[in-house]
């Protein structure tokens, strides 16, 4: 995936909001990709905090989040272009304005 980027530097992200299952793709492209540095990883544990605190609300325990590695990890800056509702139903695919 990082070779890929560095070539093309094409990328799609999907997000979702969990307790409601809203999700939106983020098309772009990639304007930086380099090693995490200290402050990266101190950003990343407070997400994932965030994220066991949604999937609790979800129904999961906390300590699923705990099993995601953290080491290796890499940053990617992304330019976005356009942005498209995910969210299962009858708009999913559908362009949305920012």
């Amino acid at each position: 995936s990082l070779s890929d980027l560095e070539q093309d530097g094409r990328i799609a992200v999907a997000v979702t909001r969990i307790h409601d299952h809203h999700s939106i793709q983020l098309k772009g492209r990639a304007v930086a990709v380099r090693e995490a540095q200290p402050d990266d990883a101190a950003i990343v544990e407070r997400y994932l905090v965030a994220f066991a605190e949604q999937l609790s609300v979800a129904g999961l325990p906390r300590s699923v989040v705990q099993r995601i590695r953290r080491d290796n990890l890499v940053v990617v800056e992304i330019e976005v272009d356009a942005l498209f509702d995910q969210t299962p139903g009858p708009g999913a695919g559908e362009r949305v304005s920012a």
